[in-house]
């Protein structure tokens, strides 16, 4: 009762704010991705502090004596309908189908409660946000609104957003840091390392751009005029830099430390800036070669490398082929429809026990005992998460919508471009080996970059 009345009581201030200042409260908001952490039930629903933030948000600017203002007249509801009708009409097919797949997914669900719920969570709420964000895009040159921004000098939407991702990166990067490690690894809101790590490592690809490239000055971006030069964005960037980083390395994810080296390489390709490619390879090779020794001196390269030695041994490593050998047995299975949305954990144990049945009967055609590992409700991979929880049209959409925008940031300016492109390549390459979407902070992490970029 007492989290929930606080939580009531932080949507009514955050209504105010977005009545006198939505651009404000809009980054707020993005701000508080985490905040999902923080779940309570109103009444029979299950919902957390972010769900209800995003309603406020929401009754907020279709509230009809709202404020908020076209520069014709048009309130925002109305200006929410515009955006939709300059949305590319491909961008609308997309997402419709991916819609539709989750909802035909959620039908098919053996468990319906369960997938309404990640209906809600994953799918509804965080694409809300989203379209939040590009109506606030499409609109922010109204003269009439109110604008905070969180630092002196920033321009636009899209540049508040993207420092108020860095402020939230940052701030859980300061608390895992502050918390130590737990049985060897940082966590620190969250309970497991992997989901710290996935929602720093695609922000720290970001402020890494935005440290080299700031809006305000490129052409004083390091190494271009030395440490003097240096604005006091870029120092404030660094900073944040390096606390994001302390951070993924002490969560010691491979996987997050890997993308967001890749995702810097091929950014750097794509949107050359001041710096020379060879001064990028320098730089990153130094970041690995520094991550490296720090996975190495944790003993994380060596567990990973245990099964090379030691057949029988298995790890992280060996159990993520397992997920990914049953997923590609239940996609056999259900090629169309998928296993239904959020029942990849009751599909994947029951193939899984049908293994051990079949190897103790010996009629079984796999060459080692399978892995007691029963507890995975994602296939860490998003192609099979997708194909298994929308089925191969919701697959097919997902792809088909970063294909869309990832093809626009090619027309896009700037800083925005750089450091949002960096961020999207990030968490679509963390995906290939972790669950990049089936959280409710990194859902609504991508609806917002998708927006920001679109």
């Amino acid at each position: 009762m007492i989290i929930a009345a606080l939580i009531t009581a932080s949507a009514l201030i955050l209504f105010w704010l977005a009545r006198k200042n939505p651009h404000a409260a809009l980054t707020t908001v993005v701000a508080l991705l985490p905040a999902y952490l923080i779940a309570f039930h109103l009444g029979p629903i299950p919902t957390n502090a972010l769900e209800v933030l995003i309603i406020a948000l929401l009754a907020a600017k279709l509230t009809p004596a709202s404020p908020m203002v076209h520069p014709r007249g048009v309130p925002w509801a109305g200006r929410m309908r515009q955006a939709w009708k300059t949305l590319n009409p491909r961008v609308k097919i997309v997402v419709m189908l991916f819609i539709l797949a989750a909802t035909i997914s959620t039908g098919i669900s053996p468990e319906l409660r369960v997938s309404l719920g990640i209906l809600k969570g994953w799918i509804v709420m965080p694409m809300l946000l989203g379209f939040l964000v590009y109506a606030a895009k499409i609109s922010e040159a109204n003269p009439k609104q109110r604008y905070l921004p969180l630092i002196r000098g920033i321009e636009g939407v899209s540049d508040t957003l993207l420092y108020a991702l860095v402020t939230s990166s940052t701030v859980v990067s300061l608390l895992a840091l502050l918390r130590g490690p737990v049985e060897g690894r940082l966590v620190g809101i969250y309970d497991t390392p992997n989901s710290l790590a996935l929602y720093v490592s695609p922000i720290l690809a970001a402020t890494i751009w935005a440290s080299v490239y700031p809006p305000a000055a490129p052409r004083k971006a390091l190494g271009g005029v030395g440490i003097r030069g240096i604005t006091a964005k870029t120092k404030m960037m660094l900073v944040t830099g390096l606390i994001q980083a302390a951070a993924l390395l002490g969560s010691e994810s491979v996987s997050g430390v890997t993308a967001c080296i890749i995702s810097l390489l091929i950014s750097a390709h794509l949107f050359p800036n001041k710096w020379p490619l060879r001064r990028w390879y320098i730089a990153t090779g130094t970041g690995a070669l520094l991550a490296i020794i720090v996975l190495t001196a944790s003993g994380k390269i060596g567990y990973l490398l245990e099964p090379l030695k030691n057949p029988s041994a298995h790890n992280s490593a060996t159990v993520r082929l397992q997920l990914w050998s049953i997923s590609l047995d239940l996609i056999k299975e259900h090629p169309l429809e998928g296993v239904g949305l959020g029942q990849f954990e009751p599909a994947y144990q029951q193939a899984l026990h049908q293994r051990f049945q079949d190897y103790s009967l010996r009629i079984t055609h796999y060459a080692l005992r399978p892995l007691p590992e029963f507890v995975f409700r994602d296939p860490h991979n998003w192609v099979l998460s997708f194909w298994l929880n929308t089925g191969l049209l919701g697959l097919i959409s997902f792809i088909s919508i970063n294909i869309i925008v990832l093809k626009k940031i090619r027309s896009a300016q700037g800083i925005v471009r750089i450091t949002h492109y960096a961020l999207l390549i990030t968490i679509l390459i963390f995906g290939l080996t972790d669950t990049i979407y089936w959280k409710n902070d990194i859902a609504a992490l991508y609806w917002v970059v998708v927006a920001m970029l679109l």
